[in-house]
């Protein structure tokens, strides 16, 4: 027996007691189909039963594997695993060579062209081992590894057929007895010459999707290579380009439960009584029958852009904050991130066009024309260096904006600092659509326990935005998970904390086991926000669009809820009457578009932004719908 054929041999004998006496991490059992290209590398003339015709060097086929294997997780990142199946490998090697055959134009015997072909094909049986080293904990709903193989082909049986076949010219033939060949077989038969144990390294990408609690769908690419011989009496080996599909079962063996060994009283000696010894506990319990997951659709609407670049007294650079890549949930912070979302929106609609208006604040920067026109060649430069080509890009400049802020504030000087944005065969806003719909309504109770405690203490987890203080007994919560965002199981990891002690506790939550309830479209988290032009209560024509977008996808019946509100410039009164026409002319809109039956609710100037930044009075010039 081979040196490596006696390690191999001992390997197994090592690794098959892990699996008799796993008991604390879960093993697997399953089964794959394996479909390979073989390219055959061989370096030989002939082998007993063939004819003598020159030297075979390469060749190509492919190969089909089925096995069935098990699995252990040795470490975290490591699982080890032992396998055995049935192989099958078939290929076919040429070789030019030349022979005398008859010219069947002319009718005399010459020296022809001719490929010698070997067709062969090998059958085997195949044990190994699977290192599987952990690569990621979560792709494609699973974990990643990458796979070490080795293994052995105990080769069972083998054929083959050597054919020699014309090439040039066309109208030759072997004639034999006055019958007419293009192609000959020259030999066949079986292989005699098997070298029955063949080593094999090989190594692989294996992803394992989970598609039930316990249940995984397995794929696995890769590559491996016969280190021996086929034969015995000739140099040919395989190298395999393979991809294999399978399912794997995961049994997860209970821990054995181990009562915490309650602490030793400290012995103090008489009359001194013993310290008191802090206590504190912590159970949590995931209510299961209580909690639901909701699934449907809901409408939503994107968020508001200003659609404008704002700059500082007296200067054309564009403020640092602008080139910082960061999106936030809170409209004034994403501001900054204008550039790209312009440049997003243009790469979606190839046919759309830019045009850029830059401004100033009039006598407030000495009518400076050619720092208007300095603004919107900044610009122009940046949205350019993000891939927005020249041809796409005007650019106008003048002292003063079409739409003038009001000049007697310090605020309306700031907006005209800017250059404004138009989008020509694109809207800026999606606005109104239908969307997946999948949350989780979770309800988990904790019990808490706690002695002796000096002090507050606090109770947290990751379902919750911030710590609470508790006092021992029942603590009773709910939360809610986009379950379209975060898929799959999770966790959660909780802690209860005093100034001596920390007790965590962790639920694990399985999706599967939860209620699920269809519903209709949801409303109830709708909110769309619209601007107007400074001191104009006048809908635009994009503002028409979308409200025609929201009553067309609205159910009849359900209440509108609209807030008129603008910014703080001017007077207050002034300012309240524009809102209320703003909202006002929103509900009269849609009363005038829509046969549906709807109730409105009207009210102004609550629920505004932070009137200290430009974009955040652009955004209170606006409404606010809400659904009921």
């Amino acid at each position: 027996m081979k040196l490596y054929s006696r390690i191999f041999f001992y390997l197994i004998l090592l690794i098959i007691p892990i699996f008799l006496i796993a008991k604390e991490s879960p093993y697997y059992f399953g089964a794959d189909a394996t479909y390979g290209l073989l390219n055959y590398d061989a370096n030989f003339i002939k082998f007993e039963g063939i004819e003598n015709c020159g030297c075979y060097e390469t060749g190509s086929g492919n190969s089909l594997k089925a096995r069935i294997f098990a699995e252990y997780r040795l470490l975290d990142f490591l699982n080890i695993g032992f396998y055995a199946g049935y192989q099958t490998k078939d290929g076919l090697l040429d070789n030019p060579d030349t022979a005398y055959a008859r010219n069947l134009n002319t009718g005399d015997v010459e020296l022809v062209q001719t490929n010698r072909q070997l067709d062969v094909k090998f059958n085997a049986y195949d044990i190994g081992l699977d290192f599987n080293i952990l690569i990621d904990e979560e792709v494609f709903n699973g974990p990643l590894y990458l796979t070490l193989s080795p293994s052995f082909h105990l080769q069972q049986s083998g054929n083959y057929i050597q054919t020699e076949v014309i090439d040039q010219p066309s109208g030759a033939a072997f004639k034999v007895d006055d019958k007419v060949f293009f192609e000959r077989v020259n030999a066949a038969g079986d292989f005699t010459t098997l070298n029955t144990n063949v080593l094999n390294l090989s190594a692989s990408l294996y992803n394992n999707m989970k598609i039930a609690h316990n249940l995984y769908f397995v794929q696995r690419l890769g590559v491996s290579n016969d280190m021996d011989m086929l034969l015995t009496d000739a140099d040919i080996s395989t190298f395999n380009i393979f991809a294999s599909l399978g399912i794997k079962l995961a049994f997860d063996v209970p821990k054995e439960y181990i009562a915490p060994i309650p602490p030793k009283l400290p012995i103090q000696p008489l009359p001194i009584d013993p310290e008191p010894i802090p206590i504190l506990t912590l159970e949590s319990n995931f209510d299961y029958d209580k909690s639901y997951i909701e699934v449907g659709e809901k409408l939503v609407a994107t968020p508001p852009i200003v659609l404008a670049i704002f700059f500082d007294k007296n200067s054309s650079e564009i403020r640092s904050t602008y080139n910082e890549n960061t999106t936030s949930k809170n409209p004034i912070e994403d501001h900054n991130n204008i550039f790209n979302k312009i440049v997003e929106i243009l790469n979606k609609s190839p046919e759309a066009k830019l045009v850029l208006q830059g401004s100033t604040s009039g006598q407030d920067e000495n009518n400076n024309l050619n720092l208007a026109k300095d603004r919107v060649i900044n610009a122009k430069a940046v949205f350019m260096s993000k891939g927005i080509t020249a041809n796409r890009i005007t650019t106008n400049y003048s002292i003063t904006p079409k739409i003038v802020t009001n000049i007697q504030y310090e605020q309306g000087l700031a907006e005209n600092r800017r250059v404004e944005i138009d989008l020509v065969n694109a809207n800026s806003v999606e606005f109104v659509k239908k969307t997946d719909y999948k949350k989780l309504f979770g309800f988990i109770d904790f019990t808490t326990e706690f002695e002796n405690i000096s002090g507050d203490v606090t109770f947290k987890n990751n379902m919750m935005h911030s710590a609470q203080d508790v006092k021992s007994g029942q603590i009773n919560t709910q939360f809610d998970r986009n379950l379209i965002t975060n898929k799959g199981d999770f966790r959660i990891e909780s802690e209860l904390r005093s100034s001596e002690l920390t007790e965590k506790d962790t639920e694990n939550v399985e999706i599967e086991k939860i209620n699920v309830k269809n519903v209709e479209l949801k409303t109830d988290e709708f909110e769309a926000l619209l601007m107007f032009d400074f001191a104009s209560s006048n809908l635009t024509d994009e503002t028409k669009i979308l409200l025609r977008q929201l009553v067309e996808l609205l159910p009849e019946g359900k209440t509108i809820v609209i807030i008129g509100n603008t910014d703080d410039i001017g007077l207050e009164e002034a300012n309240k009457k524009i809102a209320t026409e703003r909202a006002t002319n929103a509900i009269n809109f849609i009363k005038s578009n829509t046969s549906k039956t709807f109730y409105f609710e009207e009210s102004t100037n609550t629920d505004k932004y932070d009137e200290t930044t430009s974009q955040g009075r652009y955004l209170n010039r606006s409404i606010i719908i809400r659904i009921k």
